[in-house]
């Protein structure tokens, strides 16, 4: 995913990201019955490149959004840091602060989530892998009263390429897709739905 730049510059990054690269994450995606995307759960172990002290994480909708209501909060491992919106991105940086400074090679595991109270609906997620070799897992939750009619996975090596893969993916009684990579290549990785 590209960074919008007026937040690159206001986090530093132009010269400086990355310092961590990810190792395993571990997402889940819960979505309610008006269709919109509340929260983003997510597990994330990461390896330091440079000596580093925080994180920056990314959640993005549609541009023009109330990125107002989109909220990142470190859960343990991190305390959340400064936040950058840009509207008309849709985009919303957050910066997650370690429990300490990493020298490179030492390694962390954060929990963090995106409260999303947008109320946009939502008919995919994905995340962009800007490097190989990440163990992915990525899981969307449905409401047992509004399971979409069509779900499916699906790859791409960048956002503006045709599916590389696409795979239909069939829910749990309770709701529930998921995709597990064990070594992604670089690009996206998504599961979209269809509700009619």
């Amino acid at each position: 995913m590209l960074l919008p730049v007026a937040a690159q510059h206001q986090f530093g990054l132009c010269w400086s990201w990355p310092v961590m690269l990810s190792v395993t994450v571990v997402e889940e995606i819960v979505i309610s019955a008006d269709r919109s995307m509340t929260s983003k759960r997510v597990i994330q172990t990461l390896v330091a490149v440079k000596e580093a002290d925080r994180q920056i994480v990314v959640h993005q909708r549609e541009p023009g959004c109330d990125v107002t209501l989109i909220v990142p909060r470190g859960i343990t491992g991190c305390r959340t840091g400064r936040v950058a919106r840009d509207p008309d991105a849709g985009a919303v940086l957050g910066e997650l602060l370690l429990d300490r400074t990493l020298a490179v090679g030492d390694t962390a595991v954060v929990h963090y989530e995106i409260a999303d109270r947008s109320g946009l609906p939502a008919t995919q997620y994905y995340r962009f892998h800007e490097w190989p070799g990440t163990h992915h897992v990525l899981e969307v939750q449905f409401p047992r009263e509004a399971i979409p009619v069509r779900i499916a996975e699906f790859r791409r090596p960048h956002s503006s390429a045709p599916d590389s893969l696409h795979r239909d993916l069939t829910p749990t009684h309770d709701g529930r897709v998921h995709v597990l990579t064990p070594s992604t290549d670089r690009g996206i990785i998504g599961i979209t739905w269809e509700w009619d």
